[in-house]
């Protein structure tokens, strides 16, 4: 069984030897190592890359974003297993590669893991995340999926996917040139997406990567995100929901997402039509999408407490003067 690494990168320079490194240590006598970097503006990463020689396959590409990145370095692939890992992210486990392939099954579209969160300077910042224990099985994955429109799953670097999976989805859709938007960014939701209607979801408990949080991240994804970073991440998920749809039809499978039942999708929504009335494509009223928000809130496994938080919250955020009810919008983003 072969596994492939393969590290998307984009102006990381700062972090990209620790990502290629972390992966070269790798205990696994068929492994490959692909470097795949995305039209860095800095000439330090392509020196970078070069300095490894043979050992790594360098993949050197006009940028296209990370759907057109993933896309370049899995043509280039061979494994059975393959690791997506982000530039700014590394490898914890040298043993990743027997943890995988040991748990090897047909049915398996993917395998998911907690992750380490670090610094720049790669120390510890907290409880590894998410958290996986024996109750978080395939068939779970699917009731979540089900009755929330979601389920608990990392970032990019704490999957791996097997080879039949990929092909069947691969190549992703890229945002065509010129066309403005966030489409394409987040391609690891889009396979997060289709995998649990193709086959298994295994989740392991042990982490097995670092996820790096570090200035530029928090700005763009931390806690602090603007309103129009929120607006132009639901336009993101629709687009992506639309797609995957798609894809379920050609392939012949009757399940549909519906993002009216997903929590985190409604929430953004709540912020964008009070910050964007003006250009909110949705439909609904503010009233039908307390509502929504509320009876998605309460398909979830929180407690009753919190429940009801999120209910106000949502109702303030709602029907608040516009400047209090985006500033309360926020604190949850």
């Amino acid at each position: 069984m072969r596994l492939s690494i393969i590290v998307l990168n984009y102006n990381y320079a700062r972090f990209l030897r620790t990502a290629i490194d972390s992966a070269l240590s790798v205990i696994w006598p068929e492994a490959e190592v692909i470097v795949v970097d995305d039209g860095s503006t800095d000439k330090a990463c392509q020196k970078i890359i070069s300095s490894y020689g043979g050992r790594v396959v360098p993949v050197f590409k006009e940028n296209g974003g990370q759907n057109s990145a993933a896309n370049a370095g899995f043509r280039h692939s061979t494994g059975d297993v393959i690791v997506f890992l982000d530039a700014d992210d590394a490898i914890h486990d040298p043993d990743i590669g027997e943890r995988l392939i040991a748990g090897f099954k047909p049915r398996v579209a993917k395998w998911q893991w907690p992750m380490i969160q670090v610094d720049e300077k790669m120390e510890r910042l907290g409880p590894v995340w998410p958290q996986y224990t024996d109750r978080d099985t395939p068939a779970r994955v699917v009731y979540e999926i089900r009755n929330t429109g979601s389920y608990l799953t990392p970032p990019t670097s704490g999957n791996a996917w097997s080879r039949w999976f990929l092909e069947e989805v691969f190549p992703l859709p890229v945002r065509p040139k010129g066309e403005t938007g966030r489409w394409g960014l987040f391609f690891d939701d889009y396979l997060h997406m289709i995998a649990p209607r193709r086959g298994d979801v295994v989740s392991l408990s042990d982490p097995m990567t670092y996820y790096r949080l570090h200035a530029k991240m928090n700005s763009q994804f931390g806690g602090h995100r603007p309103p129009q970073m929120i607006a132009d991440v639901c336009d993101e998920e629709t687009s992506r929901m639309k797609a995957v749809n798609a894809f379920l039809a050609s392939k012949n499978i009757p399940f549909r997402y519906d993002f009216e039942k997903y929590d985190g999708h409604l929430r953004g929504r709540l912020v964008y039509v009070r910050a964007f009335p003006e250009r909110y494509p949705y439909g609904d009223s503010r009233f039908s999408l307390v509502g929504k928000y509320t009876i998605s809130i309460m398909r979830t496994e929180r407690n009753a407490i919190m429940k009801l938080a999120h209910a106000g919250w949502a109702a303030v955020t709602a029907f608040a003067p516009k400047k209090i009810g985006i500033r309360v919008g926020l604190m949850t983003q």
